[in-house]
């Protein structure tokens, strides 16, 4: 046979022909077809059941880092209402040091009576912070009724816009300018920040001064100077009266035989809604929605 003209045999047929049949078995001739087949290479993109565990993992991250988060905002925002109470506290009795009075409207100090011998600035005419909506009442966000009126025996409710005034020595809101007439120094105890939207924290185009979480800071003065302070909202037996007959909170009732006289012992009542901003008249000081309240006397 002429070798020449014989046709080529591949690699795989030579090797095949030089050991003899015998000696592989099935699984050895599998094998070795695999091992002449070409690599396959990983083309470095995720599998789906990978992509899935890298989600996984991140969803489970998340779940621990934002509550985590969310906390550490609410204690900074606490933290800062109290500093802001604090300077509110601190402002109105600088001013009643130079000026032997306390910051209020010739109309505030005529409406006290001998039954209602103290001033709340409550939530008068505020903006509810969720919508910017006016109302004479303030509604907190859990449909719990959250009106911070004086009682029936003062003669006139507003909000802490007349005190914010006459701290700020600004004589009119609508057109923000020096000169309020109950300032006769022209001292600005107050330097505020101005908002333009009356749902923030700081000072709104209102005049109302606002805690972090949109809602109205509560002030309440001693108009009778006897350095107790009876406050609109924890006057109130149902949130002061403790169940050992006690008033909650460092409070005290000035007459036992009367409802809702419970005072505090200093002249300056400043107090927060809170983070819910939200307060219940019905039940104690210290449970529900009043528990976060953030008060300078306690």
């Amino acid at each position: 046979m002429n070798h020449l003209s014989e046709k080529p045999v591949c690699r795989e047929h030579a090797v095949r022909c030089l050991i003899p049949r015998s000696t592989f078995s099935q699984s050895d001739i599998m094998k070795h077809q695999t091992d002449l087949s070409p690599i396959k290479r990983r083309t470095g993109g995720f599998t789906l059941i990978e992509l899935l565990v890298v989600i996984s993992i991140i969803g489970i991250l998340a779940g621990m880092i934002l509550p985590a988060l969310s906390k550490a905002k609410v204690t900074a925002q606490v933290a800062k209402a109290r500093t802001e109470i604090t300077a509110i506290a601190a402002a109105i009795t600088q001013y009643r040091s130079d000026t032997s009075r306390w910051p209020t409207s010739k109309r505030t100090r005529t409406s006290v009576t001998a039954s209602g011998p103290d001033f709340t600035f409550g939530t008068y005419q505020s903006f509810y912070p969720s919508t910017g909506g006016p109302f004479d009442t303030f509604t907190n966000k859990k449909n719990v009724g959250t009106t911070i009126l004086n009682p029936a025996s003062v003669l006139s409710n507003t909000n802490n816009s007349e005190v914010m005034a006459i701290l700020m020595n600004v004589k009119d809101w609508k057109n923000p300018v020096t000169g309020n007439a109950e300032n006769p120094q022209g001292q600005k105890y107050l330097d505020l920040k101005f908002v333009n939207n009356a749902r923030l924290a700081g000072v709104g185009p209102d005049g109302v001064y606002r805690d972090p979480w949109g809602a109205p800071y509560i002030i309440t003065l001693d108009l009778d100077y006897d350095d107790q302070c009876r406050d609109a909202f924890y006057s109130k037996t149902a949130v002061s009266k403790g169940n050992d007959g006690k008033g909650l909170n460092g409070l005290f009732s000035s007459d036992p035989t009367l409802s809702d006289r419970y005072e505090s012992r200093t002249p300056v009542m400043v107090w927060s809604l809170g983070p819910d901003g939200a307060a219940d008249n019905t039940v104690h000081a210290d449970i529900g929605l009043n528990k976060d309240n953030i008060t300078n006397w306690k």
